[in-house]
């Protein structure tokens, strides 16, 4: 453990130690100020002298666990305006668990066969980098191997799917084909028509002696019946809680949560991408309509990062390793289809999902063109983007014309004006609700997956994205964005600039909270 690490430590249990004492002190001033006792001014002065050491402890807290600039003053503002719930919220909120699992993950290295696996994926990487053809992908690629490790695999097939139906008509297919284990991981699955076709047929395949493994997030899936779990554990599925907590929302776990969507059949075949499991996402929901999302099926290499990725996650939620050569079987796939998987997390070293993003933005010459249900945007995105389109490339973004999460969407809305004015073209999707998450830079590479433009997939979720490099997939990413497009109406800045105070005002404090989320 470092000095730092010690340090914050001693630090934030001594603050824990007086919050509570400041809770006594509240107790205590509220018993005497029923009277006129002559130990009432004591306690006023003990009450202020514990506010103030209590908010400095909890300050220094802050300040010795967040990068993030913005979120840190952020929270400091809030613990000074509001000096007693402001430091309630911190400690439930804004606390720092991701040493938790940094450290959990470290026994990955205790397993002979992974360390090779991913050592040998690495080095193959590394020599097979320059048979990529444009030198932004190779630049890419590095990128993706040095700050997570993300091997790049060729021999792959990839199905892209544009909604619900097409995707879940495809896990239903392949699912019923396993022959020897199934992973899953969830945020949210939901006990209806969608949620217990699936059901179903976990069921059916572990009752015919498939090894079957589930990952559901504690929040996301709070609301999924307990009959609904017991039926899958009756018949033999495994199935595990991503970090459970006894307040889900009022815990500062819910700041991290697995907001990943990932299936391995038999470790050859694999989905990612942006669909949960529920009738909203197949379009069942009548304020929603149709729902517009991405989804992958991979056929290849590919998958055993996804694989791999599941068993850390299972090792996290078990202390069970996986890491069994029969579960990456050597795939027969002879189509070029270059892929890296990529996750991202509160365990992560780096940011790599976010920097990712940047590096495409920053990186194209031509074109950028970015679906993302919502656009919550640090400082460095924000300039990226604008600078790409003051610097004459076609910059698009499709965003939703209505909301998922109210506030959310007013922060996202916050963003709009000062883009528009930097010569980024914003489209509203009309035909219903938008949900992909989707990057294409110079139409050479493409980024899928679970991640949205938001601070919350950047610093707060666990997350994974395929980055695409295949010139048949990329092309056919951008062939659905032109539809979309289509189904969009497009943002004019001389319009927007006329909205009501009211929206200016909501906005502006949505964004204010933004580094809180």
């Amino acid at each position: 453990m470092t000095r730092k690490h010690l340090l914050t430590d001693i630090v934030r249990i001594t603050a824990i130690i007086i919050v509570a004492a400041v809770f006594l002190s509240l107790i205590l001033y509220s018993f005497l100020a029923k009277d006129t006792s002559p130990y009432l001014h004591s306690a006023k002065v003990l009450r202020n002298i514990i506010n103030a050491v209590t908010a400095i402890f909890v300050i220094s807290v802050i300040i010795l666990e967040n990068s993030n600039s913005s979120r840190t003053l952020a929270w400091i503002l809030t613990i000074i305006f509001i000096p007693v719930g402001g430091m309630i919220l911190y400690l439930f909120f804004g606390r720092n668990h991701k040493r938790r699992k940094m450290y959990l993950l470290k026994e990955i290295s205790d397993n002979r066969e992974m360390v090779s696996l991913l050592e040998s994926n690495i080095y193959q990487s590394n020599r097979a980098i320059h048979y990529l053809t444009e030198a932004f992908q190779i630049k890419i690629a590095k990128l993706l191997i040095n700050n997570s490790k993300a091997f790049l695999s060729f021999e792959n097939h990839l199905e892209i799917y544009q909604d619900g139906v097409e995707t879940f008509r495809s896990i239903h297919k392949q699912l019923k084909l396993a022959k020897h284990h199934i992973h899953m991981e969830y945020f949210s699955i939901s006990d209806d028509e969608t949620g217990r076709a699936v059901k179903d047929i976990l069921i059916k395949k572990a009752l015919e002696g498939v090894e079957i493994r589930l990952i559901i997030d504690f929040v996301g899936s709070f609301f999924l019946k307990k009959e609904f779990i017991k039926e899958l554990l009756q018949a033999g599925v495994k199935v595990k809680k991503f970090s459970p907590t006894v307040f889900p929302y009022i815990h500062s776990r819910l700041n991290y949560r697995n907001h990943r969507k990932i299936i391995v059949i038999d470790g050859l075949c694999g989905f990612v991408g942006g669909l949960n499991i529920g009738d909203s996402y197949v379009g069942k929901n009548k304020y929603f309509g149709y729902w517009r999302d991405t989804h992958l099926m991979l056929n290849g290499e590919a998958v055993k990062s996804l694989q791999a990725i599941f068993m850390m996650d299972w090792l996290f939620v078990t202390k069970e390793k996986l890491f069994e050569l029969e579960y990456f079987p050597q795939a027969n796939i002879v189509n070029y289809s270059p892929v890296q998987i990529v996750s991202s997390g509160p365990d992560s070293d780096w940011d790599s999902i976010m920097q990712v993003y940047f590096s495409m933005i920053a990186g194209a010459s031509s074109s950028i063109k970015i679906t993302s249900p919502y656009l919550v945007l640090d400082e460095s995105l924000k300039m990226s983007i604008k600078t790409a389109a003051l610097s004459g490339l076609d910059v698009q973004i499709i965003i939703p014309g209505k909301a998922d999460h109210q506030i959310v969407y007013w922060g996202t809305q916050s963003y709009i004006e000062e883009l528009l004015e930097a010569g980024v073209k914003i489209y509203s999707y009309k035909k219903g609700f938008i949900h992909a998450k989707v990057l294409i830079a110079d139409e050479v590479c493409a980024s899928v997956g679970t991640a949205n433009m938001d601070i919350r997939s950047f610093k707060h979720n666990f997350e994974v994205n395929a980055i695409l490099y295949g010139r048949e997939a990329v092309h056919l990413l951008t062939n659905q964005f032109k539809h979309d497009l289509r189904d969009s109406e497009q943002i004019v800045l001389e319009h927007f600039e006329k909205r009501s105070s009211i929206s200016r005002v909501r906005e502006s404090v949505s964004r204010l909270f933004a580094p809180l989320l």
